[in-house]
């Protein structure tokens, strides 16, 4: 099922070098908790750096989202170190007809 921009939101997330891919994702109608470990990249001690503007080890981010979502319909990728994340919309002008059971 091929959805719009509209009706989905995407969202990447860089793991490069992640430890284990033991990251966790979890997802409310409302928000996305991304939790994951990054790993140093080998060969250079963290002596010899002066400055580092990438930081290693655990992290954890909760973005709030701008629409709720389908939570039972979201999907994750990772790729070449990249994590896309993608996050169905709510239809709320969807109407759901009810049949009425006589007993």
């Amino acid at each position: 099922m091929k959805q719009s921009f509209f009706e989905r939101i995407t969202g990447t997330v860089s793991l490069k070098n992640n430890k284990n891919g033991g990251d966790l994702i979890s997802v409310t109608r409302e928000l996305v908790t991304i939790k994951g470990e990054r790993g140093a990249p080998a060969g250079i001690a963290g002596e010899n750096y002066f400055y580092k503007e990438l930081y290693w080890g655990a992290f954890s981010r909760t973005i709030l989202l701008p629409q709720e979502i389908e939570t039972e319909e979201v999907t994750a990728t990772e790729r070449h170190g990249l994590l896309t994340i993608t996050l169905p919309k709510i239809d709320k002008a969807k109407v759901q007809k009810v049949k009425i059971k006589s007993l």
